[in-house]
């Protein structure tokens, strides 16, 4: 797929990095030459211009890409112009940074797509990593919802999911299990949880906290 990247600040770079290494198109650009310049033999490729200006939107295609990301930080007002730009030059879905609600609403009222609040995320998943011990990875799915890898409680240790009816008496559904960082699905409810392995749990986050350890 192809990616458009605007902005070039850490979250931007970042993106553009992991978006080329799942193999992915990107094009990465900043008014800033300094900051597109490491990235140059990394990305797909780096462009030096300013987006605010709806000729450089219109020479880069924005409609031949399959998702425009607005990464401007600390500068609002650039923000809502490129997405605004990017709107009426019909690309085809845009996606914004934001770092507050009401920002996120005037960027989604002139034409974002969906809004993405990467600080407000991250900070989220460091809080319930730390806010129950045996946590490992932690994805918000939606508000509220998080898929989380954690360590079997001991006293579900060599029992089975229908002996325990994790759904009915934790709310949270057991999904599968991981080993050596790979997914292991979860087939038999039937068959004695290992202790060994972690699980992966889909539920409210408050459910998930209050498992046992």
């Amino acid at each position: 797929m192809d990616y458009l990247i605007i902005g070039a600040g850490q979250f931007g770079c970042s993106l553009a990095q992991d978006l080329t290494d799942y193999g992915h198109s990107v094009l990465l650009i900043d008014k800033n030459e300094a900051k597109v310049t490491p990235y140059a033999d990394s990305v797909s490729k780096v462009l030096v211009g300013d987006c605010c200006d709806m000729d450089t939107i219109l020479e880069l295609g924005v409609d031949d890409f399959d998702a425009c990301f607005v990464c401007i930080s600390n500068d609002f007002q650039s923000s809502l112009e490129i997405t605004s730009n990017l709107k009426d030059a019909q690309a085809q879905k845009i996606v914004a940074k934001s770092e507050r609600l009401n920002q996120a609403q005037l960027l989604e009222k002139i034409g974002a797509d969906e809004v993405i609040f990467p600080e407000r995320d991250m900070a989220k998943r460091v809080a319930m990593h730390y806010a129950k011990q045996g946590i490992f990875s932690n994805y918000e799915i939606l508000d509220n919802m998080s898929l989380a890898e954690i360590e079997l409680p001991d006293s579900w240790a060599h029992k089975s999911l229908s002996e325990l009816k994790v759904r009915q008496n934790y709310n949270v559904t057991v999904i599968g299990f991981t080993e050596d960082s790979k997914f292991i699905e979860m087939i038999d409810p039937n068959i004695p949880l290992d202790p060994n392995k972690r699980i992966l749990v889909l539920g409210a986050n408050e459910d998930i906290l209050a498992l046992p350890s």
